[in-house]
C-alpha cells in the first residue's frame, strides 16, 4: 500500500478523454493534457483524493498516476554551458515555453551536448536515465534544481 501524505484530500481526479487510453491523475493544475497520450485535456472527475485515497492504496496495478513533486527548478539553459555536463537534468512530460507540465517527467544525469541535427544554432543533449537508457532533447526542454544551481 502506499501513503501520499503530500496529497491534498482535496486534490481532484481528473480523466483521459481518449478512449484508448483512459489514464487517470491527480493533480490540482487545471488544463494540463494527458501525460500518457498527450491527445486530449484531462476532464475533472467529480471525484477528489479523498474519494479514491484507499483504493489508489490497494492499487496494485498503478491505475492512478501520482505525480511526485519535483522541487524548484530553473531551465539549463540559465547557466553557462561549460557546467553543464555532470549535472542532474529533470525533463517535463509537455512544454509550451517556459510552462511545464510535471505529472510526469523523466530525470538524469547530462553525459554530452550536441548539435541539433534539424535547427541550426540550437543544442540537444543526451542524458543518462538508467543503467542501459539515454535521451535526447533540446537544451530548452531541460531543467535544473535551483538548490544546486545555488552550490555551483
Amino acid at each position: 500500500m502506499r501513503t501520499i501524505s503530500y496529497l491534498n484530500p482535496n486534490t481532484p481526479l481528473w480523466l483521459c478523454p481518449d478512449k484508448t487510453c483512459n489514464s487517470k491523475w491527480l493533480t490540482d493544475e487545471e488544463g494540463l493534457t494527458c501525460p500518457y497520450c498527450h491527445l486530449a485535456t484531462g476532464i475533472k472527475s467529480n471525484k477528489k483524493y479523498s474519494d479514491v485515497q484507499n483504493e489508489i492504496k490497494k492499487d496494485d496495478k498503478n491505475e492512478y498516476l501520482i505525480p511526485y513533486p519535483v522541487p524548484e527548478l530553473v531551465p539549463l539553459t540559465s547557466l553557462p554551458m561549460e557546467l553543464w555536463i555532470g549535472l542532474p537534468v529533470y525533463h517535463p512530460c509537455g512544454q509550451e515555453g517556459n510552462v511545464c507540465n510535471w505529472l510526469l517527467y523523466d530525470i538524469g544525469i547530462l553525459v554530452e551536448i550536441l548539435p541539433d541535427k534539424n535547427f541550426e544554432d540550437e543544442i540537444e543533449c543526451m542524458f543518462i536515465v538508467g543503467s542501459q537508457s539515454s535521451l535526447i532533447y533540446s537544451a530548452s526542454n531541460l531543467w535544473v534544481s535551483k538548490k544546486l544551481v545555488g552550490h555551483l
